[in-house]
């Protein structure tokens, strides 16, 4: 009997410890891709942008996006996080776009 109830504890420990660990890559992933996102707001905030400052973070960009596909389909995600990475995909589309037209006036 406290075979059983050990393993059934033991069990319940390691599941919340995995989910745990989805919640740190889910929080992780987002904390990331909002890092880009500011500096893209940076960048496009600048009376002049150099070529190789939108290379690098583009780079950085297709970094993280793996990250963000990993975590789409996690069972801790929440709706809050589904909204913030909505919020953060329209603010880096801004964010480009105003690059893009300060690169093309050029």
């Amino acid at each position: 009997m406290k075979k059983g109830i050990l393993f059934i504890v033991v069990l319940l420990l390691v599941l919340n410890v995995a989910a745990f660990a989805d919640r740190n890559a889910i929080d992780a992933a987002i904390q990331a891709y909002e890092a880009i996102v500011t500096e893209a707001e940076s960048v496009a905030q600048r009376p002049l942008i150099a070529v190789s400052d939108v290379a690098a973070l583009e780079e950085r960009a297709q970094a993280v996006g793996p990250m963000i596909q990993a975590i789409e389909n996690e069972r801790e995600g929440a709706i809050s996080d589904v909204r913030h990475l909505a919020e953060l995909n329209d603010r880096f589309n801004r964010a480009m776009t105003d690059i893009a037209k300060k690169l093309l006036q050029f």
